[in-house]
């Protein structure tokens, strides 16, 4: 029988792993006509490895690794490619091995051909530039925002070769493990690699190119571009792949490396390895040393770089925290959480990073604008939405500002001084003018949002009654990139009412656009009521409503104005003759949605394009919740109470009327449909405040 041997190239990951398997791929053809045959099959993009293969042996993934979808469809084809070559040798590579449990990898290749002999090959390399890479890389390709001192302290692992190679050693044998010293100072890793399978003729290969290197192939992110990502970082988000790649390219030929050790950290650091090291390398090297040496930077070039980097002032603190194990701060960026100075160097940074065209595209700026009274009822709602949003809310919505607009028949006062918990909230608050105000009344405090200045790039018209239950940064995400307009269509038609009956919601809305000089869109939109028994739902008392009437079916874009975000120019462009319109309302009926109505006059004059969101981002707490649920799916089947982002409880202030009321929410226990949900969330909110 013909012993055939595979090499398994287990990493270590930042030892130049992509480089060699970007090579490995391009020479596939002329390797196999040495006799080695470099497996295709679960050869990720031809050309990264056999990642899904290696992570299939992992028992307990990283956090941060996805795993195969479907890993023994993956084996099963490199099992087949294994029994229809000829070949005596065979190669795979992935730095994910290391990972895996070396016992089902040899049962599974001895299941496979009980022949085959399995020898290992794996790099080690300076643990203080591991350290610094693979922060590099785990903010480079996924979506963290720890810090460095936080990653090597909590996350790093991998870094003791003596302990990683144990089990491998028991499992193959000493004669089976062939262990190198990646060095970084070098350029020849490919070179390296090659000189551990004495199958392989070097000569007899086109000549090694190192363009394939690590440096080209799988570029480290500069400091600049490091802090960049890590700041916008966090944000869930296909498109984030992307955006990193383009924050990379923005800040290219101006960076510095990311250097997060000085050369008195990073020898402290590895001095945490330094029995390891020396029993790793006199076993597996044949000459012991506690350093491993083989660093892309000398100690007076890395301090160097590091003085570059204090420079620039970017780290938020002159402060940072510590490593354990080291002799003094680790630099890093700063996180989101961070407190960072307010004007500066780092806000300076920030700034010029909100400015790169691809960050402000997925990242934009968000304003929160509300109508409010003046009232100890009012502001607690304010409180509670904008404590929801902290608590529940994605990224984009955490960062946003708010601008109350206020209303009363009264001398404007200081809210700030009589409110203490807004002096360090990101709010402001916009008075109404009184005469205005006697005026036109709740419409005022509506209105006067179109006129606030500002530069967010998306704005959110929302009521005070709101209590944010879950992430809805991409309804902000979307307003923004499709320059759209987005709302939760009412309920029910403004004319849908026992006291218009006789006459169709289309006859009104024709009269409306003809008072407004405007030809009559098409009524395409469904009321989001249609199809409930609006005389079940009042009981006893008789509807006012009309129910499932044809002639109150459909409706222009007639948003609840609980929800609407669109970009801010698009309701500047409505605010331009917003107060016109609603007096336009006016000549033809009276009625508390003139506001509403005449946003969709507004609409149509100014050709908004408009789309709707789901129930789940303005839930109505004064319906049957699975009555409404029923009329309206998620079409990815989010149709739990759990999967509310905004409870709007409209009707519902006399809840939040004094701390009595509300306590008296927060203790009943007869709730019933979306109510428990909604008391969950707002106990999680309630919990960080001290309401008054």
């Amino acid at each position: 029988m013909t012993i055939r041997t595979i090499y398994l190239h287990i990493g270590r990951g930042k030892t130049g792993t992509t480089s060699i398997q970007r090579y490995l791929a391009q020479k596939r053809d002329t390797l196999l006509q040495q006799g080695v045959h470099y497996i295709r099959a679960g050869d990720v993009n031809n050309g990264l490895g056999h990642q899904d293969f290696a992570k299939s042996f992992i028992a307990e993934p990283p956090r941060h690794m996805i795993s195969p979808e479907n890993p023994e469809d993956v084996r099963q084809a490199i099992r087949s490619e294994i029994v229809a070559s000829a070949s005596p040798v065979f190669l795979m590579s992935s730095e994910n091995f290391i990972l895996g449990s070396p016992y089902r990898i040899r049962d599974y290749f001895h299941g496979t051909s009980p022949e085959m002999e399995i020898k290992i090959i794996f790099f080690a390399r300076s643990q203080d530039e591991v350290a610094e890479s693979e922060y590099n890389q785990i903010l480079k390709v996924k979506n963290e925002t720890c810090s460095f001192d936080e990653y090597i302290n909590t996350q790093l692992a991998g870094i003791d070769y003596q302990a990683d190679i144990a089990d491998w050693v028991e499992c193959f044998g000493h004669d089976k493990i062939i262990c190198r010293i990646f060095d970084a100072s070098r350029n020849d890793i490919v070179t390296q690699f090659l000189a551990c399978i004495p199958d392989i003729d070097p000569n007899g290969l086109p000549t090694v190119s190192e363009s394939t290197a690590e440096g080209k192939t799988n570029a480290a992110l500069g400091f600049k571009a490091l802090t960049a990502i890590r700041l916008v970082n966090g944000t869930n988000s296909e498109s984030m792949p992307q955006l990193r790649r383009e924050i990379a390219r923005a800040f290219q030929g101006s960076d510095i490396p990311a250097l997060l050790f000085d050369s008195d950290q990073a020898r402290s650091f590895r001095a945490r390895f330094a029995s390891s090291n020396l029993a790793f390398t006199k076993r597996y090297i044949g000459e012991g040393t506690a350093d491993l040496g083989g660093r892309r930077f000398s100690d007076e070039e890395r301090d160097a770089i590091r003085q570059r980097v204090r420079d620039l002032r970017l780290t938020g603190s002159s402060n940072s925290p510590s490593s354990a194990g080291t002799s003094g701060p680790v630099a890093s960026a700063p996180s989101q959480n961070a407190r960072l100075p307010n004007n500066g160097p780092m806000q300076m940074f920030k700034a010029l990073v909100s400015r790169l065209p691809v960050v402000r595209d997925k990242f934009p700026s968000v304003e929160f604008r509300l109508p409010i009274s003046p009232t100890d009822t009012d502001m607690r709602m304010v409180r509670i939405f904008m404590e929801s949003i902290q608590v529940f809310g994605g990224p984009l919505a955490k960062r946003g500002r708010f601008v109350c607009s206020v209303g009363a028949d009264e001398e404007p006062f200081d809210l700030k001084a009589k409110y203490e918990w807004t002096r360090e909230r990101p709010i402001d608050f916009h008075w109404v003018d009184r005469n205005t105000f006697r005026k036109w009344t709740y419409d005022a405090t509506g209105f006067d949002r179109h006129h606030i200045e500002s530069d967010a790039d998306v704005v959110a018209f929302v009521d005070a009654d709101l209590l944010v239950a879950g992430d809805f940064d991409d309804i902000l995400r979307q307003a923004h990139q499709t320059q759209t307009m987005l709302g939760f269509i009412a309920h029910v038609s403004p004319f849908g009412f026992q006291r218009f009956r006789g006459t169709t919601s289309q006859d009104w809305w024709r009269r409306i656009y003809e008072a407004a000089g405007l030809a009559m869109p098409a009524l395409t939109f469904e009321h989001t009521g249609w199809g409930l028994d609006w005389d079940a739902i009042f009981g006893d008392k008789p509807s006012p409503i009309l129910s499932n009437d044809p002639d109150h079916r459909y409706c222009p874009p007639y948003f609840n104005y609980g929800v609407v975000v669109a970009p801010r120019s698009l309701f500047e462009r409505v605010g331009e003759t917003f107060v016109d319109d609603l007096e336009r309302v006016g000549t033809v009926l009276s009625t508390p949605y003139g506001s509403q109505i005449a946003n969709c006059i507004a609409i149509e004059r100014h050709a908004i394009p408009c789309e709707t969101i789901h129930l789940n981002y303005n839930f109505p707490m004064n319906l049957p919740g699975d009555e409404i649920r029923r009329l309206h799916p998620h079409p990815q089947g989010m149709d739990s109470y759990e999967d509310v982002r905004i409870f709007h409880y409209i009707g519902q202030r006399k809840k939040f009327s004094s701390v009595e009321a509300l306590q008296e929410l927060m203790d009943s226990t007869d709730l019933t449909g979306a109510w428990p949900m909604f008391q969950k969330r707002l106990r999680a909110v309630i919990d960080r405040i001290d309401i008054k």
